[in-house]
């Protein structure tokens, strides 16, 4: 076999998702295309990149891929596929308290966490990275159908939190939307816009701490969304 990243394939590779180690080779490529993308967007996905993150010969891309777009789509389904899996597994642990927590407080750093994924606690780069990915992704007409997708499984992991907390859920795409809002304007703000509250992202505290300056906001908004079903 040739070295990883080197220009020459070796003679032990499957056809073009046919045989065993074809596939497993295929596999390789889209996840480190996935892995790629994720830290970098679309343009960190090229041939030569995704082979080293693969550990396989450069030539193996052109083999086993159709082309580097074909590698793009497969890796942000792939990258959608696990930040579903995270919203899937922060749902399943709804915030401890939330329902009796009349300011929202605990909800709202929920559901800042269950939008963040595994972006969360990067600060904000971390922040940057996910919008930075959902835009980049969006102008690829083929990926509309996915991101769709996974816009439904954010409003389905934030209906589903809402009605741990004991809330109503049918302002549900709304409460996602806020969460979204306040998220970009600590960014934006660098979490020192106006208001009141704890020392946040813009103050001489944790200066990283932008998805708490954001929870702290969106907190007011969400129990004004989505007040208790039992009052």
């Amino acid at each position: 076999m040739a070295a990883p990243g080197s220009d020459v394939e070796g003679p032990d590779v499957g056809g073009p998702g046919g045989a065993p180690r074809g596939r497993q080779r295929r596999v390789a490529l889209v996840e480190a295309a996935a892995g790629l993308l994720s830290e970098g967007g679309p343009e960190a996905v090229t041939a030569r990149a995704t082979a080293r993150a693969a550990g396989l010969p450069l030539a193996a891309v052109s083999y086993h891929v159709e082309d580097v777009a074909t590698l793009v789509r497969e890796g942000a389904d792939l990258l959608l596929d696990r930040l579903e899996e995270q919203v899937r597994r922060r749902v399943e642990r709804p915030a401890p308290g939330a329902a009796h927590d009349p300011a929202g407080r605990l909800l709202a750093a929920a559901l800042v966490d269950l939008v963040l994924g595994s972006y969360a606690g990067r600060g904000p780069d971390g922040v940057r990275a996910l919008y930075a990915r959902t835009l980049e992704l969006s102008d690829d007409p083929a990926l509309a159908g996915r991101l769709r997708r996974f816009d439904a499984a954010c409003a389905e992991g934030v209906r589903a939190l809402l009605a741990a907390a004991g809330r109503r859920t049918d302002a549900a795409r709304a409460v996602l939307a806020l969460v979204d809002g306040w998220l970009v304007a600590a960014l934006v703000a660098g979490g020192s816009g106006s208001g009141t509250g704890t020392a946040g992202a813009g103050d001489d505290g944790d200066r990283t701490d932008l998805a708490g300056w954001a929870a702290e906001r969106l907190a007011p908004g969400l129990v004004a969304l989505a007040p208790p079903t039992h009052p």
